[in-house]
């Protein structure tokens, strides 16, 4: 299967569990603020993220390499739109099944269980769309996914719901 196939697989699987699991997301304790500020967070946080990665992995870049500054801001504000398009449902779900998690398991209400399934989450989802992904690019997603899963644990009420 190749990248793209992959890729639209991801996204399809993602869509059908969002429709499975939205009764359980709509009844979880998730701050609906904290999951919108993690997935708008999560594009200038992926680019920098890569950036700097690039910039340890080959510090002095080529000539070719750089961008005008036109093309910069268009390519900035395409990646926020995007990030916040991709990002959400995935902050969603993910909230939510560490909600429940934590409703179970007292373990799981730490930041660093969350901050572990964010990193993990990603890392799954970079070998399952593509093994190939360069190394700046990847460890630029785990800490988005990390960074991402400690912001949406904001304000997380671990209480069983009254419904």
């Amino acid at each position: 299967m190749n990248g793209d196939m992959a890729m639209l697989v991801f996204f399809g699987l993602l869509i059908m569990m969002w429709a499975v699991a939205w009764p359980r997301v709509s009844q979880s304790r998730v701050w609906l603020v904290s999951v919108a500020m993690a997935s708008v967070l999560a594009g200038p946080l992926s680019g920098l993220c890569g950036v700097a990665f690039t910039m340890l992995s080959e510090p002095f870049p080529t000539r070719s390499q750089h961008l005008d500054a036109v093309s910069s801001l268009l390519i900035a504000a395409t990646v926020m739109v995007m990030s916040v398009i991709i990002s959400l449902p995935i902050n969603l779900l993910g909230a939510a099944a560490m909600i429940w998690l934590g409703k179970r398991f007292t373990p799981a209400r730490h930041p660093a269980a969350w901050a572990l399934s964010g990193g993990m989450a990603m890392a799954i989802s970079i070998v399952f769309i593509d093994v190939s992904t360069p190394v700046p690019t990847s460890m630029a997603l785990i800490i988005t996914g990390t960074c991402c899963a400690l912001t949406c644990r904001r304000h997380a009420s671990f209480e069983p719901s009254s419904q």
